[in-house]
């Protein structure tokens, strides 16, 4: 049976300071309903994103920081440098995606327009993430019609682990990690069979001398460049990350940011993503409890400060959010919530439950 009396509350929300005004809402090209977004070009703008999609790609006037950075170094890449790795620490949500898009746009020809433009280096990209769902991603994004507008491409890859021909006549793919591992023959094979730009999204998951890292280990020796895309620098494990430079310092071993003769890095801060709009800022209120339960043992414990837990950290945590505090965490949370809503009407909550089924009663709670 577990207890707790919570004293303080802790809840973090976000929201962007400026109050936005809701979009008129038009008929979306690429789905049959009314939206006011998805692909991000309606169709009166339909015609003009295929009739520039067929030219060479345009340089496009409203990129991120780092996004035009990239695009910079693929101009200099077609003008001849021999740039072989680019590194990106990109914080997260600041907008990483496009950067595969970018590159082929201008690193691939475009095929189906039978425009083989000046400086090209590749025949296709290998887009390489942790997850399926990035995978599915990464197909969309290729197929987003206002990134074929912003940079002028007609480039399209398919979600493909481990079926032969992985491109399928298209101008790349996007794999797991997991795949590359379970069929590393395949792959391997693959990218010496074309000039390919070797994407690896999240990269920080690949531990060094892991095996991700020996199954990825020829495709980064074959491939024509390499891009290497994170949102942050280290592992949770603490072990190094791999294809990640390193170097000495005086308090231990850290990544090595600074870019030489075959090796570009960008970073993109948070700092960066807020000044740009990339990102909105986060607030947090501070809060603590106590907490106490009987463990497994039949043993009754406890703790007066959820954040001085210690090794009880997990046990008191979980107590936490199954009982009454969680209800008044939750509760606080909504105050904040509906506080912010009236500056801004379009403003949105989530609540993120440990289970299923703590989820429900959350629901319940919010509905009493």
């Amino acid at each position: 049976m577990s207890r707790l009396r919570a004293t303080r509350h802790t809840l973090s929300y976000q929201y962007s300071q400026k109050t936005a005004t809701p979009p008129r809402i038009k008929k979306c090209c690429c789905r049959n309903s009314r939206t006011s977004h998805g692909c991000g070009i309606f169709q009166q703008d339909v015609a003009a994103s295929r009739s520039s999609s067929s030219q060479t790609p345009k340089e496009p006037n409203n990129l991120r920081k780092h996004q035009a950075e990239f695009y910079q170094i693929c101009k200099r890449i077609k003008a001849g440098e021999q740039i072989q790795k680019i590194l990106m620490l990109v914080t997260p949500g600041g907008g990483k995606s496009l950067i595969p898009v970018i590159a082929a746009a201008n690193l691939i020809p475009n095929r189906n327009s039978g425009n083989i433009f000046h400086g090209t280096i590749a025949d296709a990209i290998c887009w390489v993430v942790p997850r399926l769902n990035l995978q599915k991603q990464a197909e969309e994004n290729f197929e987003d019609w206002y990134f074929r507008n912003l940079l002028g491409h007609q480039h399209r890859i398919m979600a493909n682990n481990n079926e032969p021909n992985p491109c399928k006549g298209l101008s790349g793919y996007a794999a797991t990690y997991q795949a590359i591992l379970e069929g590393r023959d395949l792959h391997s094979q693959e990218i010496r069979r074309k000039r390919y730009i070797l994407v690896l999204d999240e990269f920080h998951h690949v531990k060094q001398d892991g095996a991700w890292h020996k199954a990825l280990q020829p495709l980064v020796d074959n491939a024509v460049l390499v891009i290497l895309v994170t949102g942050t620098g280290d592992r949770g494990d603490g072990k190094p990350i791999a294809f990640m430079p390193y170097k000495a310092t005086p308090s231990g071993i850290t990544p090595d940011l600074s870019s030489s003769k075959d090796t570009v890095v960008i970073e993109y801060t948070r700092g960066q993503a807020l000044r740009e709009g990339a990102i909105v800022p986060l607030h947090f209120e501070w809060g603590d409890g106590e907490a106490k339960w009987i463990d497994e043992q039949g043993q009754e414990c406890s703790v007066e400060s959820l954040a001085d837990a210690g090794d009880y950290s997990r046990a008191a945590l979980r107590t936490a959010l199954s009982t009454g505090y969680a209800e008044q965490l939750l509760t606080k949370c909504v105050e904040n919530w509906k506080s912010h809503k009236k500056k801004n009407p379009r403003s949105k909550l989530l609540v993120l439950a440990p289970s299923i089924t703590t989820a429900s009663q959350y629901l319940d709670w919010l509905k009493s």
